[in-house]
């Protein structure tokens, strides 16, 4: 017995040693937490939490969805009867103080939905009134009121953007009359004179050589006109375009050929290099078209080599091999953030870093199943409503934009 009794001892002794040094071990290396049980029953107890956490999220999104995807109308009805049964029950039941506090919630949810439709309202008269630059706060509003107000913000930003290039068009009108009148009155004004002379006694050489300038300033005329015509086509969108698959060799062969007296008088000589394999590109003479793979190694290589070039690794495009290409207008309905992205390009250099920010913030959070697949559009378009710094000028700027847009971003997470 006593003997079992040392043999006891010393297995614990060993066992308590065993144990010690290993915990000095991991206590010298910095890791004594790792891999005990303490650790591996946190550990999971934080991923079955994260598991339900998801699947609330989720669940949570999916009835969002659903209750957004019902009619304002109906809903209101429904909010409506849901409110009388409960009047009705508390009443019933001589709850008078549940009574007074449902009421006075009640009052308090009145206040606050007739302070939002005033703001929506105030945003409406703006917008109504020609401020372009009015923008509606929707850091405070909720459901289909926050989204009207986003409506009204997103028609505040197009609006501002159709007036933008209308008055750059009618500036690139006015200038391309300036430039163009003084060339079309030069040829207008030798027709006139020579048509003078003509009426004067002359000779047979003389006519000749008056027919000649007359013939030569007329075609020049007419190919300014026809110029000036397709140019202001092209401003409305009105041009056509014929697209036909031609030869990068000959157009620059037909350059180089056209503009060989004015190099020649400017002692210049063109240096063409061209490789053994011939090149096409799809164009009508005057539209070109520039295609490429869709490949982002092709605009990170000219980003991080910008002003110069480098290779970028993308194979050449080859015509022959790509399908039968067709273009239709895209649906934004279906595609928000193509809209978002297209009004940011026109905006500004800011808006598209407050995009692309604020962009990378939802999209983690739709990863992580905190935010349903539809609100990554309503979070980048919140931001972009909120954000109001259409340029960037500097690296710090840049930096300063996207920290403040991921911010806004991580706000408006909070409110979903």
């Amino acid at each position: 017995m006593a003997f079992a009794v040392k043999i006891g001892t010393a297995a614990a002794y060993a066992l308590f040693l065993a144990f010690w040094m290993t915990l000095c071990a991991r206590v010298k290396l910095g890791r004594w937490w790792e891999n005990s049980v303490c650790c591996w029953l946190l550990r999971l107890c934080r991923r079955v939490l994260r598991w339900c956490w998801r699947v609330l999220c989720r669940a949570w999104g999916a009835l969002a969805g659903f209750v957004r995807g019902i009619p304002l109308v109906w809903r209101t009805a429904v909010g409506c009867c849901v409110i009388g049964v409960l009047l009705f029950a508390l009443e019933s039941n001589h709850a008078d103080g549940l009574l007074l506090m449902l009421i006075a919630l009640l009052s308090v949810a009145a206040c606050l939905l007739s302070m939002q439709l005033r703001r929506l309202q105030k945003g409406g008269e703006a917008l109504a009134a020609g401020d372009l630059t009015s923008q509606v706060d929707t850091s405070h509003m909720y459901f289909d009121l926050k989204r009207h107000g986003e409506n009204l913000n997103a028609i505040s930003r197009g609006m501002s953007i159709a007036v933008e290039q209308k008055l750059k068009s009618e500036r690139l009108k006015t200038e391309l009359i300036t430039n163009v009148s003084h060339d079309i009155k030069t040829p207008l004004t030798s027709i006139v004179n020579y048509v003078d002379l003509l009426q004067r006694e002359h000779t047979p050489e003389q006519e000749r050589e008056y027919l000649a300038v007359l013939d030569r300033q007329a075609h020049k005329l007419k190919k300014l006109t026809v110029d000036l015509v397709e140019m202001s086509k092209a401003s409305t969108g009105n041009i056509p375009c014929h697209i036909a698959r031609r030869s990068v060799r000959e157009l620059i062969d037909q350059t180089v050929g056209e503009y060989a007296e004015k190099l020649s008088a400017a002692r210049l000589e063109p240096v063409v290099t061209l490789p053994d394999e011939d090149l096409y590109c799809l164009c009508d003479g005057a539209l070109l078209a520039q295609s490429g793979r869709p490949d982002m190694c092709t605009p990170i290589a000219r980003a991080l080599a910008y002003p110069g070039r480098i290779a970028s690794t993308v194979e050449p495009l080859d015509l022959t091999s790509c399908p039968t290409m067709s273009f239709e207008r895209p649906d934004f309905k279906r595609y928000p953030c193509l809209k978002l992205a297209i009004e940011a390009s026109r905006s500004g250099q800011g808006m598209t870093t407050a995009l692309n920010a604020a962009n990378e913030v939802a999209v983690d959070a739709f990863l992580k199943g905190a935010v349903s697949y539809p609100d990554i559009a309503r979070i980048v378009a919140a931001v972009l409503g909120r954000f109001g710094e259409p340029s960037v000028y500097s690296l710090d700027e840049i930096l300063a934009a996207d920290a403040r847009a991921r911010a806004l971003a991580r706000e408006e997470l909070k409110k979903i």
